[in-house]
């Protein structure tokens, strides 16, 4: 009897500890699905997470694309408006009769350079050096030269970035304006189909300085070495003006 309860007594412990077993076992499988299930959730919400940086991203593009776009086409309204405006000009200014003073002039070619740099970016450099602004001039004098600068001279650079400076001064017998820009020159002497400048604008400033004040204009230009364009107004015939 004392071997049987012996018996049974063992078997109850080694059933006891199986059972123990298999509820450790399926502990450690539950612990390690978990785990698994945690993992799963954690690489889902970096996913998401990632997917939301992403869409975010995609946003910001979007919005500075847009934000470029509305900037490039405010900048056009207002460069083709001013143009518009400047083609008035140009005609009233030919069938003008009298000269104007140099500053109003002035006032209109900075009013260009201004569109000019907000269209093209911060590609465009202006200097000025003005040391006399009490003379008179041809309208559309100074503008035309240097449209021709910023268009053959600057944009005619590889990356289309240049500088124009423009500069005024007295001397003892005339007023001189200089118009230079950095672009890759041409030679003077070539005709008008061959340098692609503007021929027909500069004969016309040519023609009406002459008629008007007596003035000259000189181009002084190489390629690969920029140009400068010099405009004289003697002060004995600018008196009279």
């Amino acid at each position: 009897f004392q071997a049987k309860n012996a018996y049974f007594k063992t078997r109850r412990e080694e059933w006891k500890a199986r059972a123990e077993q298999r509820k450790a076992r399926e502990e450690q499988r539950k612990a390690r699905e978990e785990q698994r299930k945690a993992r799963a959730e954690q690489r889902a919400e970096q996913r998401a997470e990632q997917r939301i940086a992403k869409t975010e991203d995609q946003l910001l593009r979007i919005r500075e694309r847009l934000r470029q776009e509305i900037k490039v086409a405010e900048n056009n309204i207002l460069f083709f408006t001013a143009k518009s405006k400047t083609a008035n000009k140009l005609v009233d200014g030919l069938q003008a009769k009298t000269p104007i003073p140099f500053s109003e002039e002035l006032e209109h070619t900075r009013e260009y350079l201004y569109l000019e740099q907000m269209r093209s970016e911060d590609k465009l450099t202006v200097q000025y050096d003005i040391r006399c602004e009490s003379f008179m001039l041809p309208p559309l004098t100074l503008q035309p030269i240097v449209e021709n600068a910023v268009r053959h001279g600057v944009r005619g650079n590889s990356e289309g970035r240049g500088e124009v400076t423009i500069s005024a001064r007295e001397t003892p017998g005339c007023y001189e304006i200089v118009v230079t820009d950095n672009g890759p020159g041409f030679n003077p002497e070539e005709q008008p189909e061959n340098s692609g400048r503007s021929h027909i604008g500069i004969r016309n400033v040519r023609e009406r300085l002459a008629g008007m004040c007596d003035g000259e204009l000189t181009i002084q230009s190489a390629p690969g070495a920029g140009t400068a364009v010099t405009i004289t107004l003697p002060k004995e015939k600018n008196a009279l003006c």
